[in-house]
């Protein structure tokens, strides 16, 4: 195995525990596995960035930025770096959390070095990538295990940016483009992509392609922005129960939905 991106959603991360946990399943891939790089992206801690909004919005705003940071409005009050930088912090901390129980692992932010550039605004930027091949030099470190805060990117001027909420699979995305990876792993707290998700006779699906997910109504498993990034790539996108990590390793078939080039 060459390159391997694992993204871990926010509703994994729940205490300090399950980021022991992860950390040790993610060294178990390590050793039994022996990918030359292992990209982490991490979402923040289940809450903070609902937390975060709060602490940074006024009351009467709070809807409004919400909105903006979905992509639904232009909210030029907060669209600004220093509200950019004060939510991101809950990524960040959670990859620092994380990075405490990988102590060999290389910890990369948001900063004037970080890899995504993106455009046009702070709220909910866009993934420049052909830009971002410009700056995926600084993807390339000794350490065997690199983790990534989800969420931001950088502009051209080092500022950090917002991707727009639920954006961390988008980061992940990025990074395997840029990283030429292999495969890319989306942990989850559900078991994969459900037909009729959420009513009582859901059932998981195997494999499907790109044109079928991106057509499917199936909640907050995996951003619709990520899949489009990942179409017309090679990469294998597998989405899957974070419990279940070393099986969708292995590709095992009964484990998790794997999305195939169309």
């Amino acid at each position: 195995m060459d390159r391997l991106v694992v993204k871990i959603g926010g509703s994994v991360l729940v205490d300090e525990n399950s980021y022991q946990l992860q950390a040790e399943k993610l060294d178990c891939v390590v050793k039994e596995y022996n990918p030359s790089k292992l990209y982490v992206v991490v979402s923040a801690k289940k809450g903070e960035t609902d937390r975060l909004i709060r602490e940074v919005s006024k009351l009467e705003d709070e809807q409004r930025l919400r909105d903006a940071l979905e992509g639904k409005c232009i909210f030029p009050e907060y669209d600004n770096p220093d509200i950019a930088k004060r939510l991101l912090q809950g990524e960040i901390e959670s990859a620092n959390t994380l990075k405490r129980y990988i102590p060999n692992a290389r910890l990369i932010v948001q900063n004037s070095s970080f890899p995504l550039i993106a455009k046009p605004n702070y709220l909910y930027g866009s993934v420049d990538l052909e830009q971002s091949h410009y700056r995926k030099s600084y993807l390339k470190y000794d350490e065997r295990i690199v983790i990534i805060p989800g969420f931001g990117a950088v502009n051209q001027k080092g500022d950090k940016v917002l991707l727009g909420r639920d954006s961390s699979d988008l980061v992940a995305a990025a990074i395997a483009r840029l990283v030429d990876a292999d495969r890319i792993i989306f942990l989850k707290d559900v078991g994969g992509i459900y037909r009729k998700f959420g009513e009582s006779d859901q059932e998981i699906i195997p494999q499907l392609q790109y044109q079928e997910a991106k057509s499917i109504d199936f909640g907050q498993v995996i951003g619709k922005r990520a899949l489009d990034l990942l179409e017309g790539s090679k990469l294998e996108v597998i989405i899957g129960h974070h419990e279940h990590l070393i099986e969708l390793v292995k590709s095992n078939r009964k484990f998790g939905t794997r999305i195939l080039p169309n």
